[in-house]
């Protein structure tokens, strides 16, 4: 975003709300948006089980709350070789 023009920020994100999407403005870095937040998400939830839950656990409350499923369930599907990589990377 540093370099991008304002009007031209203004005209995507405008754009992007009559797609019905909603728009997010990032800087040039590791990972897409979504990869982002569900690494910040994956660590929480690490964290809830380091202090004693177990990843069924958080997985139910999670679904308790509201999500389709528990993060621990959509690092299993997805593929724990995406956080791999990216952790890899940043060292």
């Amino acid at each position: 975003p540093a370099r991008t023009a304002p009007d031209v920020i203004a005209t995507a994100l405008a754009l992007a709300k009559r797609m019905g999407k909603q728009p997010v403005v990032a800087g040039n870095c590791d990972g897409f948006i979504g990869n982002r937040i569900y690494a910040l998400y994956r660590r929480h939830a690490e964290v809830l089980v380091e202090d004693g839950a177990s990843p069924q656990e958080v997985d139910a409350a999670l679904e308790a709350y509201g999500f389709a499923m528990g993060i621990f369930a959509v690092s299993d599907m997805s593929g724990l070789d995406i956080a791999y990589a990216m952790r890899k990377r940043r060292v």
